[in-house]
């Protein structure tokens, strides 16, 4: 759906879901290129927190070619802000999201939240700054706090686009 979307112009890099090692091998592919940078994270959100610690290790080593880094990802990106039961989880979560390539803008999560999850009220003013990316990756703001929706669509579309690409005279297999 998504190379459909951006004409084939996707380059995807994935990294072994049974296997932690890989991720910073991943994050290695996509601090490469001298621009800035955005990725669609639709893996696990247990990997994330090492993802984006990943990055900004990058960033912090001068190993990273990027001028900047924009992760987006699905509700799952909220996963991060939680606690985790899994104390290295944690403390990944707790680097990353206090990381300098955060706090200086090298590097920025966009993910969609939990409906209902949180609006604009007068203690959280920074929720403007999340509004303002929002629209500013092309979203409308009437969804910004609709997570839920966006995860439905994306179901929907994905089972469409695998429905359409079945043959009609043969029988589907399960794989």
């Amino acid at each position: 759906m998504m190379q459909r979307r951006f004409g084939g112009k996707i380059t995807e890099v994935k990294f072994d879901a049974d296997e932690s090692s890989t991720v910073p091998l991943t994050a290695q592919r996509v601090y490469g290129t001298a621009r800035d940078v955005k990725v669609l994270y639709i893996a696990r959100g247990s990997d994330l927190a090492r993802f984006l610690f990943s990055l900004d290790e990058a960033f912090l080593g001068g190993r990273c070619a990027a001028t900047s880094v924009t992760v987006v990802s699905t509700s799952d990106g909220l996963r991060v802000r939680s606690p985790e039961d899994n104390a290295m989880l944690e403390d990944l979560g707790l680097r990353a999201l206090r990381s300098q390539s955060i706090t200086d803008g090298r590097l920025g999560l966009l993910s969609t939240l939990v409906s209902g999850a949180d609006r604009f009220r007068g203690d959280n003013p920074e929720f403007r700054d999340l509004e303002t990316a929002f629209t500013g990756a092309g979203f409308e703001l009437a969804h910004v706090d609709d997570g839920w929706a966006v995860n439905g669509y994306d179901a929907v579309s994905t089972i469409s686009a695998a429905l359409r690409t079945l043959p009609a005279a043969k029988p589907a297999q399960r794989s």
